[in-house]
């Protein structure tokens, strides 16, 4: 099996550069061989917009501005995303589904996150935080 394909991007933990990411995750995807379907570039879009839109506006709220790194490892079989920051530990498990039926503004990230993926993972490592977030594109 050949190398995986890899880039690594940083920027500031502002929305405003929600941009640059979609575009190296956009660029990153055109190297697969098999191209991958709209739809399924959507989700991983969808799904690593919403885990960077976390840590830019919870896990840096009221602390001096950080940074924001996405690693992806394009394997022909499976993509990997590694999102990494220096703002507060997080808990996952601290938090609750959405009510679906009741409806709600705000608390749906990570509950889609975790729709659209194939495996998602978290640590904090020392002082930076750690997302893993896994998709099989075969």
């Amino acid at each position: 099996m050949s190398a995986p394909i890899r880039a690594t991007v940083e920027v500031p933990a502002d929305v405003q550069f929600l941009g640059v990411i979609n575009t190296c995750l956009e660029q990153v995807l055109q190297k697969q061989t098999a191209p991958v379907p709209p739809a399924l570039g959507h989700d991983l879009q969808l799904a690593l917009q919403e885990t960077c839109v976390n840590v830019m506006v919870h896990a840096y709220d009221g602390m001096p501005a950080g940074t924001v790194t996405v690693a992806f490892e394009l394997w022909p079989d499976q993509l990997s995303m590694v999102v990494t920051d220096g703002g507060r530990r997080f808990d996952p498990d601290l938090v609750a589904p959405p009510d679906l039926e009741g409806g709600q503004v705000h608390g749906y990230g990570l509950f889609l996150v975790r729709a659209l993926l194939d495996d998602v993972a978290y640590v904090r490592d020392g002082d930076v935080n750690r997302w893993t977030l896994l998709k099989k594109l075969a």
